[in-house]
């Protein structure tokens, strides 16, 4: 019984915490990702499943934990600054958000700037994910000459990986790209086509409705 009204009650502060979504505005955690699912977010709205929220929360609670971590940092001498917020615009079309697990991180020895970008696993990747990349390139745009970090921490352990990220001007043009293509869609009520993941299509909350489509556009050919 307690732990029905427990889960009822973290749906329902999930659900007090989201915010609606502007056209014309997106953000550099999804752009990378599949742009027909970003389309279903903005034109359906579907919510997530429970695993997938619970995820999240987990993500959130080990952010909270680094920053206080991050607090103390302070006092050995570095100059740290984090939630910090980047906006790109280009014809109209915003990229934004704020870069809740992003760290800038200099020390008082050093002249150097870590961006560092801190994703959380169920288990450590041998190799980043190229959306990962993608999004931390985009806050890299707003420091030149800083070094990249995507700093991968288990959920459960606190193990960590972490690999060095350049930045790079074509991917940030591709990220763009990817803003304006969906922006075009959404306004123009097209559907995007379908990028596929290992995994991802699993997860998805659209995955039927997304595997229907398909379906109808295969029966016409």
């Amino acid at each position: 019984m307690i732990d029905v009204l427990f889960t009822e009650l973290i749906l329902k502060y999930l659900k007090s915490q989201s915010k609606s979504r502007i056209t014309g505005k997106y953000y550099p955690s999804e752009l990378p990702w599949c742009l027909r699912k970003i389309y279903y977010d903005y034109t359906i709205g579907k919510d997530k499943d429970l695993e997938s929220k619970l995820v999240m929360v987990s993500g959130t609670l080990m952010h909270s934990f680094i920053s206080d971590v991050l607090k103390f940092a302070k006092s050995e001498g570095f100059d740290v600054q984090s939630e910090v917020e980047y906006e790109y615009e280009k014809d109209g079309i915003v990229i934004s958000g704020r870069a809740d697990n992003v760290i800038l991180l200099r020390s008082s020895n050093s002249e150097d700037t870590y961006v560092v970008e801190i994703k959380s696993k169920s288990k450590l990747p041998d190799e980043p994910r190229i959306e990962h990349i993608m999004q931390l390139n985009f806050y890299l745009h707003f420091n030149p000459g800083a070094k990249g970090y995507l700093l991968y921490i288990t959920r459960d352990g606190f193990n960590m990986r972490a690999f060095e990220v350049n930045y790079s001007e074509e991917l940030f043009k591709k990220l763009v790209d990817r803003a304006i293509i969906l922006h075009n869609h959404i306004i123009n009520n097209t559907l995007p086509d379908a990028e596929y993941w290992h995994g991802e299509c699993l997860k998805c909350p659209y995955r039927n409705i997304c595997f229907s489509v398909k379906k109808s556009l295969n029966s016409q050919e």
